[in-house]
C-alpha cells in the first residue's frame, strides 16, 4: 500500500512504514513483494521527494525506514540523533538520462549537446528532488544553465517529471533510468556520470521506530548481493 503524504497516519501499531523517494517508489514496490515472501510484516510505504520527506521526519512523521536519493538529507539526520547508528547506508547509486519527444530522436550525447538549447526541458525540482539537483548539475557544467532558464519546467520530483513529457509540454526530459525502465520508455541517452555528483541513495533507520528488527531485517534484505543484483537491472549502479 502506498500512502498519500497528506493523509494522517493512522497506521497499525505492527505496520513497517517506509518512507521512499519518488525514483525508486516502483522498484521498491517489487523489493517489498519478494521480502513478504519470506517474512510475515506488513509494509506501507509513503512516497514523496526526498526534501519533503526529510522535512516530514523532522516534522516527527512516524516513519521506520528512510530510503533518500541523496547522501546529504540521512547525513544530516544523523548528525542530527535521528537515526539508529551505524544504520545510514547507501543502497544503490542512481543514473541520469535524457529522454526526447518522437521527433527529436536522441541517439547519442553529443545529439542532446546539439539540440538542448532552443528546445523545452522539465527536470525534477533541484531544491527538493535529488535527481533535480543533478539535472541542475549537468547543465551547470554545460555552461547553458542560465540561458536555458526560460525554457525549463520544474516538476515536483522525479515521478512526475514523466507527467510532465508524457502530457506533451517538454520536448526534453532530464529522468532516473530506472523511470525510463518502469514506464517502458523506448529510447533514452545516458548522461556521462562525469557531468554530476554520484546519486548516492542512502537509506537510514529512524531512531524513532518501534520496529527496529523488522527495520534492520528488511534493510539487510535491500543491500544483500540478490537484492543489489535485482535493481541493477532496474537502472541502478549497485550501491552495497
Amino acid at each position: 500500500m502506498v500512502l498519500s503524504l497528506a493523509c494522517g497516519w493512522g497506521l497499525a501499531g505492527d505496520t513497517l512504514l517506509i518512507a521512499v523517494a519518488s525514483n525508486f517508489q516502483h522498484p521498491l514496490k517489487q523489493v517489498v513483494e519478494s521480502y513478504k515472501a519470506n517474512h510475515s510484516v506488513d509494509i506501507q510505504l509513503a512516497v514523496g521527494s526526498t526534501g519533503t520527506l526529510f522535512s516530514q521526519i523532522q516534522n516527527g512523521a512516524p516513519f521506520d525506514l528512510l530510503l533518500a536519493a541523496d547522501a546529504r538529507r540521512p547525513q544530516i539526520l544523523e548528525e542530527q540523533g535521528l537515526i539508529l547508528d551505524g544504520t545510514r547506508v547507501t543502497y544503490a547509486l542512481g543514473q541520469l538520462v535524457v529522454i526526447s519527444s518522437k521527433d527529436l530522436a536522441l541517439g547519442s550525447w553529443q545529439d542532446v549537446c546539439a539540440k538542448l538549447d532552443s528546445k523545452t526541458i522539465v527536470i525534477a525540482n533541484p531544491k527538493t528532488a535529488p535527481y533535480g539537483e543533478a539535472a541542475r548539475q549537468v547543465l551547470m557544467n554545460m555552461g547553458v544553465w542560465q540561458s536555458l532558464q526560460g525554457n525549463l519546467i520544474q516538476a515536483g520530483n522525479v515521478n512526475k517529471v514523466f507527467h510532465v513529457f508524457r502530457a506533451g509540454n517538454a520536448d526534453f526530459a532530464f529522468a532516473a533510468y530506472s523511470s525510463v525502465i518502469a514506464n517502458r520508455w523506448p529510447t533514452a541517452v545516458m548522461v556521462p556520470h562525469e557531468l554530476y555528483q554520484p546519486i548516492s541513495q542512502q537509506a537510514v533507520i529512524l531512531k524513532q521506530s518501534r520496529h527496529i528488527e523488522q527495520a534492520q531485517a528488511f534493510l539487510a534484505f535491500l543491500v544483500s548481493p540478490k537484492t543489489q543484483s535485482f535493481l541493477f537491472e532496474l537502472g541502478y549502479r549497485k550501491g552495497a
